[in-house]
């Protein structure tokens, strides 16, 4: 209004020659009143230019509001059109998350899930997650929610030496649906423009087909692998078979003889173990639901032979299954004769030329045990890798392949039979309890992969010959006050031992300082084993071990050529 007013009154001095038209009205009328008309008319021929003047700027005025309207209605309907769009675009959003399969939702960095999520979560997550906390929603135990809530503050502030990816692989990686629907997780960071991390997304998929598939296609692979374990160590499965027929099922089966229940323990367990190498899945489980019942605190030696009674025919079923199926790949003329040799046909005729053209009996006597009563310690060791391999894969823990270092001198065959089975329980002890979880061996500047290394050795005792296995693992090491605290539970008394002497108890019959149990481990039998088959034969077992660094198990054997020759074995 004020600009109007000024534009007025300089269109006033401009054609009435006034800055103050009022007192110029009054001034004509009292000139008009005496007589004189000079300053009306310069007043009057001035008017037609003033209207004009004030009607161009009413006109100017009009034309900025109409321009002003205009715009102000244009801004109105572009802002309508926007919300629409975005109207349109919120339900195509919800729209997509709905109609999509998988389960996804977003959390922030305190783990709380953003009002925004798929449709599928209703499903696979079974919950709305919205408002709700992460842990919550994936149903956690109190241990992995702490474990989230560690992730999350690693991962957004950013102070961990590990990637997010890395650090992804600490969350829960599978959703415990109710349905048994196997529902795999899976974690995206959310950057902003500023390149920090602003949420993460989980994507929840049902993978139970596919899981099924990979069962099936797992199943065949261990089909196969199970008949190459026979083909490359069909004299050890002879062997076994021929240990658990005399154990269980021969007239005078070896488990009524004058048998300690620490010894029943000790030799089920490694026969459980032995079989679970050649892939007897039915005897692992009859032998595990078995092991069970004989390890009760409570059970005595009588009990322990009336649930072996009831489970024989159980055992001879598994039995008959395992040797059927060794006969349909090798025929059914295959013996199962553990003692009986194979051999080539140039060997014999090495064999027939050596005899032929032997100067002396002695050189006969030494290539005759050389060739056919002695095996390479290698060939007995090298077994070993396969059952890393699959226990690795059992517990989840990824293996590089072990290192056979050292001699490559040869032993008697039969002499040492049960010391080599029962490594197998080092084997599942050094993973089970030593190699840890690949994310725990990156925080402690270790390759992700574990590493067992055997060496052998020969050496001199007392001017008589002796053979050395060492077995070391690069895992976190035995923990003495995990031992001393499993002592005290036993009313052991550990305080005037020292460390290492203390690591040495885990040779007891039932001692582990592990809960839980497993077809792995976790009884505290397989060490028990694997020193009762050394102390057999004179032998002694020794382990040492370094927090963080690993543990290292030495087994040294007196060398028994007599007996082979002898066939005392």
């Amino acid at each position: 209004m004020a600009r109007i007013r000024n534009k007025t009154q300089r269109q006033f001095e401009r054609h009435l020659k006034t800055d103050d038209p009022l007192s110029l009205v009054a001034a004509m009328r009292e000139q008009a009143s005496s007589g004189g008309h000079e300053a009306c008319l310069v007043f009057l021929d001035g008017l037609p230019g003033f209207f004009e003047a004030v009607a161009q700027t009413y006109e100017q005025y009009e034309d900025k509001n109409k321009m002003a309207l205009r715009n102000l209605d244009l801004s109105s309907e572009e802002l309508n059109e926007a919300n629409r769009k975005l109207e349109r675009l919120n339900r195509s959003m919800e729209a997509m998350l709905e109609s999509l399969g998988p389960a996804l939702l977003f959390f922030n960095k305190a783990g709380q899930c953003a009002d925004t999520s798929s449709h599928s979560c209703l499903t696979l997550l079974e919950a709305n997650p919205g408002g709700q906390y992460i842990w919550d929603v994936l149903k956690c135990t109190p241990e992995e929610k702490a474990s989230f809530e560690k992730l999350l503050s690693l991962a957004f502030k950013n102070i961990s030496a590990m990637t997010i990816e890395d650090l992804f692989r600490i969350a829960p990686q599978t959703y415990r649906h109710s349905q048994g629907l196997i529902i795999r997780l899976n974690y995206r960071p959310i950057f902003g423009q500023s390149g920090a991390l602003q949420g993460i997304l989980l994507i929840g998929e049902d993978v139970t087909e596919e899981a099924h598939y990979k069962a099936l296609a797992k199943e065949r692979e261990q089909q196969t692998e199970k008949i190459l374990r026979l083909i490359q160590n069909r004299k050890d499965f002879m062997g076994l078979i021929a240990q658990i027929e005399a154990f269980f099922l021969s007239e005078t089966p070896l488990f009524y003889e004058q048998i300690s229940l620490v010894d029943l323990k000790g030799d089920l367990h490694t026969m459980k173990g032995l079989a679970g190498s050649f892939y007897m899945n039915d005897f692992v489980e009859v032998m595990q639901q078995l092991e069970s019942s004989v390890v009760k605190q409570d059970t005595t030696l009588r009990s322990a032979f009336e649930t072996i009674e009831r489970v024989i025919p159980e055992i001879f079923a598994a039995i008959e299954d395992a040797k059927a199926f060794m006969q349909s790949i090798f025929g059914e003329a295959e013996t199962l004769d553990p003692d009986s040799v194979s051999l080539r046909r140039k060997e014999l005729l090495d064999f027939y030329r050596e005899l032929c053209g032997a100067p002396e009996t002695a050189t006969l006597q030494k290539f005759y045990y050389q060739k056919f009563l002695t095996v390479p310690i290698s060939d007995l060791l090298r077994s070993l890798d396969q059952h890393i391999r699959e226990t690795a894969a059992a517990l989840g823990k990824p293996m590089k392949a072990s290192r056979l270092e050292g001699d490559n001198f040869r032993v008697p065959t039969g002499v040492y039979d049960d010391v080599f089975l029962s490594l197998v329980h080092l084997v599942r002890n050094a993973i089970d309890h030593g190699i840890e979880q690949s994310e725990e061996r990156v925080i402690a500047g270790k390759s992700p992969e574990g590493l067992i290394m055997v060496r052998a050795e020969l050496f001199s005792l007392m001017d008589e010959p002796w053979f050395r296995i060492i077995f070391k693992d690069d895992g976190a090491g035995i923990d003495t006050d995990k031992i001393r605290q499993r002592m005290r539970a036993l009313g052991m008394d550990s305080s005037g031992q020292s460390d290492q002497d203390v690591t040495q108890n885990i040779f007891m019959p039932g001692f582990s300082s592990k809960r839980g149990v497993s077809v792995i481990s976790g009884r505290g039998i397989g060490l028990s084993a694997v020193t009762q088959a050394v102390r057999k034969i004179g032998g002694s077992i020794f382990v040492t071990s370094e927090t963080g660094k690993g543990t290292t198990f030495v087994i040294d054997l007196p060398f028994k050529e007599q007996a082979a020759l002898l066939g005392d074995t």
